[in-house]
């Protein structure tokens, strides 16, 4: 059947639940993992690195885990935080990303008071919505996989009812969105019609270019999420299978090149994944998680299957009976069960010997990749109860479905602002199901309070605005998608050159702004202090030019009468419930008073071509522009000494002075100190060495005035330029 009599209609029930969801749950909220794959974003655009310290100061939760005991031991060498999370949502995000922060630079230009930070409600407005609506192109993706098994439009319908409302899939677009599970369900289901028809009659037409597209909706359900590469088993197959019934020379060159067209838009479309890997780790592959992050020969079933509060059919009971029905399928599409079967089998399988399985998500959020599957084999029950002598029973069934939705539900109001998600409280499934009468209705209230809606209604009027934004897009896509179909089904199928050349001009974009970003920005290392020094370990602090804020990892502040106190820094949080981002808070330890100097020295020399000191002014008094803080010494592993004063507030003179002591150029960037914006007393000292230098210790001295600052790090810029000797750890 053509796509051109393809038509949505029937699908407004599913369209109406979604809309109502939407309205009632839906928020650009960023935290947990989301937070690891917006920083890919916000590091690229406003920053052009792939340094996340600063990231993480500012917006990430104390208790996700990076994981770094686990990680492959030699990651510290190349300069970068580790992130192990995937690159695919960024790149989904990335133009409309963009797109926010240039309108939002257009507006600081004419005065208006816009944050530039790149974590405002505007920038992740829009990024987030395209992740919700990726999860409505899923469920038409599912209905389309559907007609091609031959299921009624009813039938259809009322499946993705069920599957919407009592899976987990809504919990990951409307209330978690900035998670990679929305962009992966779609392409994964993208992929599965694109294998499916690529075995029917119509691809006998199809050429190089067709099969080069469709490596490329592969590679981008590997690129979201590293766990569908094992889907990629069915066009193997397919492969083997066509290449290998030899018939005449010239048809087994024809799909020998076919085929190779698939694995090199498969693997165009994931190297920039490659690339941001082999930067930050050193390595091209390398599991993102360390050393033993697989246990191939431990499957654990019944922990991912049936664990009392986070099991996949414990906690979403709809999608049991769905896995059940799928074999059933058979009678109808060979094939289409065959590659359904193979999904569910293959994502069980990875899920399952793995040593992280998800118990912190709602549900188990891996399986979500299984969503064609859970779709179809609800609709085999479906048309059970279409059936002459079974459509009787439609009405209790459709009850028990309205039960499992509300259920569902008020299951996820638990989970998000209760002690069911955090993964270190026990509780039993009474429990849970007893908190589901006593506080899910509360929570589910507080939930729909900090949606779009309810902050709209209760606080902040601007919220509604955003919402009639979202429901707008919604609405557009609703009725424009079916025409979208079908325009890129016709240049599929008679010009699939301008698809291709849109698709390949993409990937070209994004791997040449991921390689300036890596060539051109600094990499700074994490410096330990020598032993036996009070002053711990500080990191690289540097601060982002569009926002005073970076949050404090540890520093040495100076008071008045040269009282020095020891901060440690860590993030408060509410430990007892999921969506909470956490407020970081200063904890300062006794007193201590030094001499009238502090050094730091360096076990192993540190080779750097630049030096920067960050540091906070809390308390101003008696000072003016000019006048000097300190004096810091840097001694060079020859014995040399380079000395630089700080100085508080704008030079008179010009703006940057060279010096030059001891073969070396010393340049400095007036102000020494300048604050980042007005009304923050975030600051930063940069010093460039020419040639770089061999630091074996740092000192400064500190002038006793009547001022309160905070040493917050200090970070060193390996010597990557042309002819300069790379930092030596």
């Amino acid at each position: 059947m053509t796509m051109s009599a393809y038509s949505i209609r029937h699908l407004r029930p599913v369209l109406l639940l979604f809309i109502g969801l939407q309205l009632l749950l839906f928020a650009p909220r960023l935290n947990s993992d989301g937070a690891y794959y917006y920083e890919y974003l916000r590091s690229w655009v406003i920053q052009q690195d792939l340094n996340f310290d600063d990231e993480r100061e500012f917006y990430t939760w104390e208790w996700v885990p990076v994981l770094r005991d686990f990680l492959p031991g030699d990651w510290e060498e190349t300069g970068y935080p580790p992130n192990i999370f995937s690159l695919g949502p960024c790149i989904g995000w990335l133009p409309f990303y963009a797109l926010v922060h240039m309108l939002m630079l257009a507006l600081g230009a004419i005065g208006v008071p816009v944050s530039q930070t790149g974590y405002g409600v505007l920038y992740r407005m829009l990024p987030m919505t395209v992740s919700m609506i990726s999860g409505l192109i899923t469920l038409i993706l599912c209905d389309r996989l559907g007609k091609e098994a031959g299921f009624l439009e009813t039938d259809r319908s009322r499946a993705l009812v069920l599957i919407l409302g009592a899976s987990h899939f809504p919990a990951f677009l409307f209330i978690t969105p900035a998670f990679a599970h929305a962009f992966s369900v779609m392409w994964t289901t993208w992929f599965m019609l694109m294998w499916y028809l690529s075995g029917t009659a119509a691809a006998r037409s199809w050429r190089p270019v067709h099969y080069i597209l469709y490596g490329m909706i592969g590679g981008m359900a590997v690129l979201m999420r590293w766990q569908n590469l094992f889907v990629m088993i069915l066009p193997c197959v397919d492969a083997l299978r066509q290449i290998g019934q030899w018939k005449n020379r010239l048809e087994t060159r024809d799909k020998l090149l076919c085929w190779l067209g698939f694995a090199s838009g498969l693997l165009v479309t994931i190297f920039p994944q490659l690339l941001v890997t082999h930067t930050l780790y050193g390595r091209w592959l390398t599991d993102p998680q360390g050393h033993g992050g697989m246990h191939w020969f431990q499957v654990n079933l019944s922990i991912i299957l049936f664990d009392r509060i986070k099991g996949l059919f414990t906690v979403n009971p709809i999608l049991l009976p769905a896995i059940i029905a799928l074999p059933i399928l058979w009678y109808r599409n060979r094939r289409l069960t065959i590659g359904l079967l193979t999904l569910t089998v293959t994502q069980t399988y990875i899920n399952a010997v793995r040593r992280d399985w998800a118990g912190v998500g709602f549900g188990m959020r891996r399986f979500l990749n299984l969503m064609p599957a859970f779709a179809l084999g609800m609709m085999v029950i479906a048309a059970v109860f279409s059936r002459p002598g079974l459509r009787r029973y439609r009405i209790p069934a459709g009850l028990v479905g309205a039960g499992l939705i509300i259920w569902n539900v008020l299951l996820m109001a638990q989970y998000y602002l209760s002690t069911l998600g955090a993964p270190w409280v026990n509780m039993s499934f009474g429990e849970m199901v007893q908190r589901q009468w006593t506080q899910s209705p509360t929570c589910l209230l507080e939930l729909m309070g900090g949606a779009l809606l309810g902050r709209g209604l209760i606080r902040d009027p601007f919220c509604l605005l955003l919402l009639a934004f979202s429901l707008v897009v919604t609405g557009c896509v609703i009725r424009w998608l079916p025409r979208i179909s079908e325009t890129i089904r016709s240049v599929f199928r008679k010009t699939p050159g301008r698809l291709l050349f849109f698709g390949a001009w993409s990937v070209f974009t994004v791997t040449s702004w991921l390689t300036a970003v890596i060539v051109q920005a600094d990499s700074y290392q994490v410096i330990d202090l020598a032993p036996g020094t009070s002053y711990g370990q500080l990191r690289d602090m540097t601060l982002n030019g569009q926002t005073g804020y970076q949050g404090i990892a540890g520093g040495i502040r100076i008071g008045p009468g040269k009282q020095w106190i020891h901060l440690e820094a860590h993030k408060a949080y509410h430990r007892d419930r999921f969506l909470n981002p956490g407020m970081l808070s200063i904890r300062p330890v006794p007193p201590i008073h030094p001499d009238e100097h502090l050094t730091w020295f360096f076990p192993e020399r540190v080779r750097a071509d630049r030096l920067e000191m960050i540091t906070h002014m809390e308390r101003v008094t008696g000072l003016s522009a000019g006048e000097h803080l300190a004096e810091i010494a840097v001694e060079t592993e020859i014995g040399t000494h380079l000395q630089f004063p700080v100085v508080f507030g704008r030079h008179a003179g010009s703006d940057k002075e060279q010096n030059y002591k001891d073969g070396v150029w010393i340049e400095r960037d007036w102000p020494a100190l300048h604050p980042i914006e007005e009304d923050t007393g975030d600051m930063r000292a940069i010093y460039s060495f020419d040639p770089p230098v061999a630091i074996r210790s740092v000192t400064i001295r500190i002038r006793d005035l009547p001022v309160v600052w905070t040493i917050r790090g200090i970070a060193f810029r390996r010597a990557v330029a042309p002819g300069k000797v790379e930092m030596q750890q």
